[in-house]
């Protein structure tokens, strides 16, 4: 529901950033908002690595994710605040 609803989700571009096997990280951009995306599928908490530069707002998060920790199994969404 959320993705149908965001225009950045449905049909922006996607850039990946750098992953590993138990986390996926990407942004999605279209000309109005820049997404990051961040997932942890491991069975353990780990700490974010560090975000792209600028001000990020979680807009969706799952398992209590924050900017800073994602728990096992969490995940969010977050918009760029420009300043």
């Amino acid at each position: 529901a959320f993705r149908r609803r965001d225009l950045a989700l449905r049909c922006g571009s996607l850039r990946s950033l750098e992953s590993s096997a138990s986390l996926l990280r990407f942004e999605r951009v279209d000309k109005n908002r820049r997404l990051l995306c961040m997932f942890n599928f491991a069975a353990h908490s780990q700490i974010s690595p560090p975000l792209p530069a600028g001000q990020w707002l979680i807009l969706e998060a799952v398992g209590t994710a924050t900017l800073s920790n994602l728990p096992m199994f969490s995940g969010f969404i977050a918009v760029f605040e420009s300043p």
